[in-house]
């Protein structure tokens, strides 16, 4: 491919700025279009190219080839990307470490759909780590970003509704889990019968049964639908029928 050898050269020379020639700053091309995920793809490809590389590996590569240039977009989503690793290998405090770097990239880049991402992970992080007051103080900050990249938050709402929940605010939890199903953003399968679950939830704990079966019965066709028959993760909703 073209454009994968010659960022792999531009790599290799240590000259990469983010654009198609190289020759762009800040990480924007010609056309002031910012590096996105897509062109991620073709420096991993790139590095792949050179020799086998694991994961982390080529993290770690790209943080180096890229550490004294003049792109915070590419900074921002090599960040996030090394921030799902830290999360997944059981090093929480280097998650979220990589994810407030990767937060500072992106405004610096004024990548706004990077920025959103961002956002989405800090929440959820909080919220897994027992922090649904945080949660709840950075939702204004949260969809101010999604406000600028041009969803309405879907996502957001679904973490921010749980954390109310989380919180015993029924009220605010039901608003946001409902606002977050009617929201245009495509959410997937499984991120819709999650927050169905959630509202089963919330309404179990407001005494309405009734509401609670409904919403439970929704989650599970949901989930039954984007994960088929006789997947594990099943069993977590079948439990609330």
């Amino acid at each position: 491919l073209p454009v994968v050898a010659h960022r792999r050269a531009m790599l290799r020379k240590g000259r990469w700025r983010g654009g198609v020639d190289g020759r762009s700053r800040h990480g924007a091309d010609r056309s002031g279009r910012f590096f996105d995920y897509g062109e991620l793809r073709h420096v991993v490809l790139a590095l792949l190219a050179e020799q086998p590389r694991h994961g982390y590996d080529i993290i770690r590569a790209i943080e180096q080839r890229t550490a004294g240039l003049e792109a915070p977009a590419l900074r921002a989503a090599v960040l996030l990307l090394a921030a799902s690793v830290e999360g997944r290998t059981g090093k929480p405090a280097a998650a979220r470490a990589r994810l407030d770097q990767a937060l500072a990239a992106a405004a610096a880049a004024r990548t706004s759909a990077i920025e959103l991402e961002v956002w989405a992970r800090l929440l959820r992080h909080e919220l897994f780590a027992g922090n649904s007051a945080r949660v709840i103080e950075w939702d204004p900050f949260a969809h101010a970003a999604a406000a600028r990249a041009g969803p309405d938050g879907g996502e957001l709402d679904g973490i921010i509704g749980e954390a109310h929940r989380d919180l015993g605010h029924l009220d605010a939890a039901r608003e946001r889990l409902r606002r977050a199903l009617a929201s245009q953003d495509p959410l997937r399968a499984d991120q819709r019968a999650l927050i169905e679950m959630n509202i089963g939830s919330v309404e179990l704990a407001a005494g309405d049964v009734g509401a609670a079966d409904a919403a439970f019965t929704r989650a599970f066709e949901l989930a039954h639908g984007a994960l088929g028959d006789g997947h594990p993760s099943l069993a977590l909703y079948i439990d609330k029928l």
